[in-house]
């Protein structure tokens, strides 16, 4: 099995961490505004999240949902990107664990919440998440955070 020097680093782990960082910049601002007004007017979801509370049975209120935007899908990325470039395994694995976590997520927020419609992020998100998935299993990548 091929082993990699420190600077020998292949380039998909540099774009995976960039993708982690995009996943940040978009959840943190997001969730922290969802924090600051739980109406979504900000956001320009005020007339969905009415219907929200009403239609999952597991949605009575989105404080979860806030918190878990920014810490889930905001800081977690930038810890795990901080790890992939300091070569550890541990966080290769959550962060192929977070990519998969976010194409489940958008995958339900369409089929739980199709007849509402989307906004450009859902699309976006699901990219990243894909993205994610896709570049943390490239060989190279794989190769790079070897089992000890």
């Amino acid at each position: 099995m091929a082993s990699y020097e420190p600077n020998s680093r292949p380039i998909w782990i540099l774009l995976l961490v960039a993708v982690q960082a995009v996943l940040a910049v978009i959840a943190i601002p997001s969730g922290a505004l969802f924090l600051a007004d739980p109406s979504g007017k900000i956001l320009g979801a005020q007339f969905i999240i009415p219907y929200l509370t009403k239609s999952p049975p597991f949605i009575r209120d989105f404080v979860p949902v806030r918190i878990w935007l920014v810490a889930v899908y905001g800081v977690l990325p930038l810890l795990f990107g901080a790890g992939l470039l300091k070569r550890v395994r541990l966080a290769w694995i959550l962060t192929l664990a977070l990519g998969l976590t976010v194409v489940l997520w958008i995958a339900a927020e369409i089929a739980l919440f199709a007849p509402l419609g989307f906004t450009p992020l859902s699309p976006l998100v699901g990219a990243i998440g894909a993205a994610t998935v896709v570049l943390s299993l490239l060989p190279s990548v794989r190769r790079y955070y070897p089992r000890r």
